[in-house]
């Protein structure tokens, strides 16, 4: 009886430390980004995002006598280091070279994304809010000021790039 006690403490043990490490940066809880969104604020933003290949891929634009402008594209992935990365690629920005962006805290409705060392904006967060809303929030300073630039976005029924 004893022995039976041990090994099921043992292997208690065992799960309940797996439980403790297990990472909590899980790509699949962002999964409902996945689709078209729109600016309802009036501002003249989109986003569209594809979950592909166990990463989601996403491009943000605007529109231009009526034509869509990207502005940049996006991925959200898992990085060898199995952190959540956000990597943004502007177009005609940084020499075209990609700027990552490592998920610093998340709950079960934010998600912050970080680079301190971009100049700006040195914070990403996504809220996802009720009722198939999401609001996105870039900050950061520049020349010592805060800016904070922020979009409330709708899911769509996809009719813009989808």
């Amino acid at each position: 009886m004893a022995k039976k006690y041990i090994t099921y403490c043992f292997w208690l043990s065992i799960l309940i430390l797996a439980s403790c490490s297990q990472n909590t940066n899980n790509l699949s809880e962002l999964k409902w980004l996945k689709g078209s969104w729109e600016s309802v604020e009036g501002k003249n933003y989109y986003e569209v995002w594809l979950f592909d290949n166990n990463q989601l891929k996403g491009i943000s634009y605007s529109f231009k006598e009526h034509q869509p402008v990207p502005s940049e594209y996006l991925t959200i992935t898992l990085s060898k280091q199995e952190k959540l990365t956000y990597i943004a690629q502007v177009i005609n920005q940084n020499n075209g070279e990609p700027i990552v962006f490592t998920l610093q805290h998340e709950t079960s409705n934010k998600w912050v994304f970080e680079n301190k060392q971009h100049d700006f904006p040195q914070r990403i967060t996504y809220f996802k809010q009720a009722g198939n809303f999401m609001r996105v929030i870039i900050d950061g300073t520049i020349n010592n000021k805060f800016v904070k630039n922020e979009w409330l976005l709708k899911k769509t029924n996809g009719a813009n790039l989808e």
